[in-house]
C-alpha cells in the first residue's frame, strides 16, 4: 500500500484521495441506551503540490445526516487533565433548532445531569496524537473525557 502511495505522490494530479475504514463512537441512534462503536470511513487526501502529509477526513455526513456538521475537539479530560488523544466530537449544525430529539445515549450516560440539550446524533473519532493527523479506534476507555465534556457545557 505505501509503495502505491509513493508512485501516487509522483503523478501530476494535484491532490490524491483513497478511503480508509476505522473505528468511531456513534452516539447517533436516538432509541438506544448506549453509544456503539461503528466503522466509519476516513478519505485521505495526498496534496502532490506541496508534498505534505496525508490529511485524514472523516466522511460523517451520512452518518448524522447533514451536509454542513458541526465540529469540536477536546482536549481535556476528566479535572482537566490533557488528554493524550485527543477526540473529536462531531453534531449536526443546528442541532438545538433543526427538530433533532434529545439524544438518549448522552442523556443516560449524564444520567440525566447535563445542562446542555445535547440533541440528534454525535460521533466522537480519537486523534492518533497531540499533532492531529490521523485516528486511532476508540475503546469504552474514552467514554469518561465525553461524559466529562457533556456535563460540563452550559446552557448560554
Amino acid at each position: 500500500m505505501m509503495m502505491d502511495l509513493l508512485r501516487l505522490r509522483s503523478t501530476h494530479v494535484k491532490c490524491v484521495y483513497l478511503t480508509l475504514r476505522i473505528h468511531a463512537y456513534a452516539l447517533k441512534l436516538m432509541d438506544e441506551d448506549r453509544p456503539k462503536l461503528v466503522q466509519l470511513d476516513c478519505r485521505a487526501r495526498i496534496d502532490n503540490s506541496t508534498g505534505g502529509p496525508l490529511a485524514w477526513q472523516p466522511i460523517v455526513t451520512n452518518v448524522i445526516n447533514d451536509d454542513h456538521p458541526s465540529q469540536v475537539v477536546l482536549e481535556q479530560g476528566i479535572a482537566g487533565d490533557n488528554l493524550r488523544f485527543p477526540i473529536q466530537l462531531w453534531s449536526r449544525g443546528a442541532f438545538l433548532s433543526d427538530g433533532s430529539a434529545l439524544n438518549q445515549s448522552i442523556y443516560r450516560l449524564t444520567k440525566g445531569q447535563a445542562t446542555y440539550p445535547w440533541k440528534g446524533p454525535f460521533i466522537a473519532l480519537k486523534f492518533s496524537g497531540t499533532r492531529r493527523q490521523g485516528y486511532v479506534d476508540m475503546s469504552l476507555n474514552d467514554l469518561p473525557a465525553l461524559v466529562s465534556h457533556f456535563l460540563q457545557v452550559k446552557v448560554a
